[in-house]
């Protein structure tokens, strides 16, 4: 230590100090943040540009209100349109045109008690998205229309209308599920008790002016998730999982991290390099003549130990949730929208397992200090974001399976009584052969462009939260 000092010479003053480090190598660390941020800017442009060419469709779907169709055909939907996924691309798609995973959400909205389903998607998949609902409902209606969130204040506070929202977050890691659709039915009488019926019920109890929104925005990806789950079932059976790596190479990747990725990519591409994965190493991690801990564990470890490796056997999505409820001020009643929103998301709860929570940084609150400019700055940032429908930024987004998203958004089935739900007033029947066709010049919607957030990349590895 003593010898590290004798080298630094002593300076008379802070510029001296500061011209010193600068000319010893202090400019390559202002070079490498500089380029980092300058790259950081390229991307964000790029990708910017590139999701404001999407051109979008507003769907509203009403399903016939004589349906007996389970939950399960809406998991096939949400099966069907993982064939979105599209792969990273090569490098000049990705960091030239800027190219992002494909995406669309699912909303569940209530204006003066009127419920309704909405899709958002872009206009290339229309065709796969009314392909996967008529095959599931063939009676079905999907009509395009207009944007909702147009139609309220876009900034706030505002002096008429107040808002209150918040971005639905896990309370454990996202290999563990929520309770799904499957645990609402009755084993010995096959009685299923439809758990939106409740949430179904609260969205046709508002008053007129009174508006609550749900939006799970969905981005798709591959199965290379599901390894995450994996590994927490040989951690729960015993066995341990070290990832290669040593603490040197995490912080450089967190310093220089879009240098690595692009150096990683530029190599797989030209010569088929393939990085290697975690290695698992312990009980069992040898074979099946190695021990393990399984027939240690309590029944209700086994329990989730088997619905951890059943939620990573399912496709899914990168999942969004957001929850938004605005009136007139007159009328304005924050805590029975977040009882009703929050109470329907709570029956979805496995204490072992998973539950939802509001999003500490996201949710429209604030106390003690500027309490009126902290909201309002909270409200315009997760307006912006629903409006936009953005799947990144802020808390990172989570895996949820096909099973798992089928459960939060469904159509209702025929014992569902909400008087004002939107559903098809009677079945719709098969036009005549012989019916002359011709085409119909449908105006295309474009959303508006899209927020900062939505420019960001997913994760190539997505974390595990």
């Amino acid at each position: 230590m003593e010898l590290l000092l004798d080298l630094i010479p002593n300076f008379s003053n802070p510029f001296s100090a500061m011209w010193w480090m600068l000319f010893k190598g202090g400019w390559l660390v202002i070079l490498l943040v500089s380029v980092n941020g300058l790259w950081k800017m390229w991307l964000k442009d790029r990708r910017g540009a590139y999701l404001g060419a999407i051109d979008y469709v507003f769907l509203a779907i009403n399903v016939p209100k004589q349906t007996e169709q389970p939950p399960k055909a809406v998991e096939n939907f949400f099966l069907h349109m993982t064939g979105i996924f599209s792969g990273k691309g090569t490098l000049v798609d990705r960091f030239w045109k800027g190219k992002l995973q494909d995406r669309f959400s699912c909303e569940l909205i209530s204006r003066g008690g009127f419920v309704q389903f909405y899709v958002r998607i872009a206009a290339k998949y229309r065709p796969l998205l009314e392909a996967s609902i008529f095959a599931q409902y063939p009676d079905a209606e999907i009509t395009e229309t207009t944007d909702y969130v147009l139609d309220v204040p876009q900034y706030w506070p505002d002096e008429t209308h107040d808002m209150w929202g918040s971005e639905l977050v896990l309370t454990r890691p996202y290999v563990y599920p929520i309770k799904t659709y499957i645990s609402f039915e009755d084993k010995l009488s096959g009685t299923f008790k439809d758990p939106l019926a409740t949430l179904f019920e609260y969205l046709s109890t508002l008053k007129k002016g009174e508006q609550a929104w749900i939006q799970i925005a969905l981005v798709a990806t591959d199965n290379t998730w599901h390894k995450n789950g994996l590994d927490e079932v040989k951690r729960l059976i015993g066995q341990k999982v070290s990832h290669k790596g040593s603490s040197i190479d995490t912080l450089t990747k967190g310093m220089f991290g879009w240098f690595v990725n692009l150096a990683h990519e530029f190599t797989k591409e030209l010569f088929g390099f393939a990085g290697s994965g975690p290695t698992a190493t312990g009980p069992g991690a040898g074979g099946p003549n190695y021990p393990s801990l399984m027939q240690f564990l309590s029944p209700g470890e086994k329990t989730v130990l088997e619905q951890v490796q059943m939620k990573s056997g399912k496709p899914g999505f990168l999942t969004k949730i957001r929850l938004v409820y605005l009136a007139p001020r007159e009328i304005f009643m924050k805590q029975r929208a977040m009882a009703g929103l929050l109470g329907a998301f709570k029956q979805f709860s496995i204490l072992d397992l998973n539950t939802f929570t509001m999003d500490d940084c996201s949710k429209v609150s604030a106390n003690y200090f500027f309490v009126p400019q902290r909201i309002a700055r909270r409200q315009n940032k997760l307006m912006r974001a629903y409006k936009n429908r953005s799947a990144v930024g802020g808390h990172p987004p989570y895996v949820l399976n096909a099973e798992e998203l089928a459960t939060l958004w469904h159509f209702p089935m025929i014992d569902v009584a909400a008087p004002l739900l939107s559903k098809t007033a009677s079945r719709r029947g098969e036009p005549p052969k012989t019916l002359p066709l011709h085409e119909i010049a449908v105006p295309k919607s474009r959303s508006p462009l899209p927020a900062l957030e939505d420019t960001e990349e997913m994760p190539d590895n997505i974390p595990f939260l």
